[in-house]
């Protein structure tokens, strides 16, 4: 019986030191289990600090690798999904900043913070299969939600290089494949890929990488150039091919002027200036996109030389009209050389180029003064807009609509106010008109007058 006793309570104290020692358990493993979710809590809110903001979409501007490395090797004994989830979105987001940064060149990076990089200019060395295979290794992990700001940011950036490297790699075909012989027989094909090629081109013509098919495109252009100068009675006769060759930009400027343009062609030109109003002129020319010849006189660009300059830089030609308006028909040759020759130093002074047109004053000096400048080019007019003597725009304007020609070659003074209005009224009629505004000696041939 005493035994019986004995045993219950043993027991009962076994049962006692078991209940407290699992009690003890449990509250040690409470408290490890609240020190490991405050050590996960401290942790995420650590890595919270790499984030730009709350929403997670981009990364703080001061991000590194090593930032990033270091917080990997600082939580990686930390066995919670939602810190290693949180490590692997940060990696995956930088490798994706990184990605950009190794596709686009810029002095900025492509993101900062959640600033995006405007530039889309990709880099030059980098060809459609590396982009490809960057694509390939970013895939598998993105994001896909569809508010996930640098996610979107990343997919236009990457679906924009790919575009246009596959555009770019198009055009590179495109001149390969093209006859590097052409002739008459192939041309009107040729033209009509050549189209394709320059609309592709317009897309991607900011990239370095485009950049480099110029030459290839520009030696196309030059051998059709030259099998127009070689066969002009092929290309006068045909006007689909004549047609498709002046809409081509290059080709249009190339043969420009020639006997296969029948494009009603026009050029203005001013004299007697620069002067205060020559400034007006101007302003009207670059508000219609429209280029000019000056014949400028030595005494004004003296006067006036920022004038001149301004002229010569806003990409309009300065022409010789002597120094002081000299009558070439009454005075000696000496004398001619001189006004010639004061007005040349002149406009070198003003501007840093000489003139190689130059113009008589009242066009007069016949071919006496023609042979005594042999290195320079003659340039006289057919079409008098008689400003001079009106001196009203109303009436110039109509002077200029009634004899207006193609193959126009215009007097008109920039030393008169009332051209500032001719101008602006008359610019606009003629391109309505279809005429294309050219540089006088791009269309010698015009019938002009000469004493």
């Amino acid at each position: 019986m005493k035994i019986n006793n004995k045993i219950k309570h043993y027991l009962t104290w076994l049962i006692l030191i078991i209940i407290n020692l699992l009690l003890l358990f449990y509250m040690w493993t409470d408290m490890k289990a609240l020190e490991r979710d405050k050590l996960v809590e401290s942790a995420q809110t650590d890595l919270n600090q790499l984030y730009f903001d709350h929403q997670h979409d981009f990364l703080d501007e001061n991000i590194t690798q090593k930032i990033i490395d270091d917080k990997v090797t600082q939580y990686s004994n930390i066995d919670d999904d939602q810190i290693r989830d949180t490590l692997n979105d940060i990696e995956l987001r930088y490798g994706m900043i990184q990605t950009l940064n190794q596709i686009y060149v810029d002095d900025e990076p492509m993101i900062v913070g959640n600033r995006i990089n405007d530039s889309n200019i990709i880099n030059e060395n980098l060809s459609l299969d590396e982009l490809k295979h960057l694509q390939n290794e970013m895939d598998a992990a993105l994001p896909r939600t569809e508010d996930d700001r640098l996610f979107l940011v990343f997919n236009e950036k990457m679906t924009f290089a790919e575009q246009t490297l596959q555009t770019i790699e198009d055009i590179e075909i495109s001149l390969l494949r093209m006859d590097n012989q052409m002739t008459t027989e192939s041309i009107n094909q040729d033209l009509d890929q050549m189209k394709a090629i320059q609309a592709q081109y317009e897309k991607v013509s900011g990239q370095p990488k485009a950049q480099k098919l110029e030459v290839s495109y520009y030696q196309l252009i030059d051998q059709i150039t030259q099998l127009v100068e070689n066969n002009i009675s092929f290309f006068n006769e045909n006007k689909e091919v004549n047609h498709k060759i002046f809409e081509n930009e290059a080709l249009a400027d190339r043969l420009l002027g020639t006997e296969v343009d029948h494009r009603p062609l026009i050029a203005l030109t001013f004299d007697d200036g620069p002067n205060e109003t020559t400034l007006q002129i101007l302003d009207v020319l670059e508000k219609h996109e429209v280029h000019a010849t000056f014949f400028q006189l030595g005494m004004n660009v003296v006067e006036y030389p920022e004038i001149s300059k301004k002229v010569y830089e806003k990409g309009h030609k300065i022409g010789n009209h002597s120094f002081s308006h000299a009558n070439y028909a009454t005075i000696s040759d000496d004398e001619v050389k001189e006004e010639m020759r004061l007005t040349q130093e002149a406009v070198a002074t003003a501007t840093g180029a000489t003139p190689k047109l130059y113009r008589m004053p009242y066009g007069i000096g016949g071919q006496r003064v023609v042979e005594m400048f042999p290195d320079l080019q003659t340039v006289f007019w057919n079409i008098d807009s008689l400003d001079w003597e009106f001196r009203d725009s109303d009436k110039t304007v109509s002077e200029i609509m009634n004899t207006v020609k193609h193959r126009s070659i215009v007097l008109m003074h920039d030393i008169y106010p009332e051209n500032v209005e001719t101008l602006d009224r008359i610019i606009p009629y003629l391109k309505d008109q279809g005429y294309i505004f050219c540089f006088p000696d791009q269309i010698l041939d015009a019938d002009t007058y000469l004493d």
